[in-house]
């Protein structure tokens, strides 16, 4: 089953599914000032890490607005890279990401749950989260880069990190 999830995936990236974020573009450019940030959470496994950060950028190009979204620091395996999602698509994410969570303790099976339902609108997000209920592990995929993996991590766990950066982007 997973070895489908990722023919899917590499089709969908060779195919150019998903355009750089308003935020990357920020991120990417020298000009861009940071105007506020916010750690929401951090996830770590031996094999690396996900730093989580709420933040608002100011970008020339947009002149007298704020670009507001997350920025995901990923390591893995001494590898670094950052992916930013932006402040819209964020909260779609996360109400993927928190239906997920409220979700899993109702599997009739010890099965894998997955943020990454077969639609056209989680198709098309930045990552997804399964949970493997038989193996109690929770596997981060952030589309492009390595998947990491992480033990004794829940469902709740990780949804309380995006339900924080949430609050962050809206308070803000």
């Amino acid at each position: 089953m997973r070895f489908l999830w990722y023919i899917l995936l590499t089709a969908i990236l060779l195919g150019g599914a998903f355009a750089q974020s308003a935020l990357q573009s920020a991120a990417d450019s020298p000009a861009a000032n940071v105007l506020w940030s916010e750690t929401a959470g951090r996830l770590d496994s031996p094999g690396g890490s996900a730093v989580f950060t709420a933040l608002a950028m100011a970008d020339p190009k947009h002149a007298g607005e704020q670009i507001r979204g997350v920025r995901i620091a990923l390591t893995s395996h001494g590898t670094q890279s950052s992916v930013y999602v932006d402040a819209r698509e964020f909260a779609l994410l996360s109400s993927h990401v928190n239906l997920w969570g409220t979700g899993w303790a109702r599997m009739p099976f010890n099965g894998t749950y997955s943020t990454n339902c077969p639609d056209e609108e989680s198709q098309r997000l930045p990552l997804f989260l399964d949970y493997d209920g038989s193996a109690a592990v929770t596997v981060l995929t952030v589309r492009g880069h390595d998947s990491l993996s992480f033990t004794g991590l829940t469902p709740p766990d990780v949804a309380a990190i995006f339900t924080r950066a949430s609050l962050r982007l809206k308070a803000q």
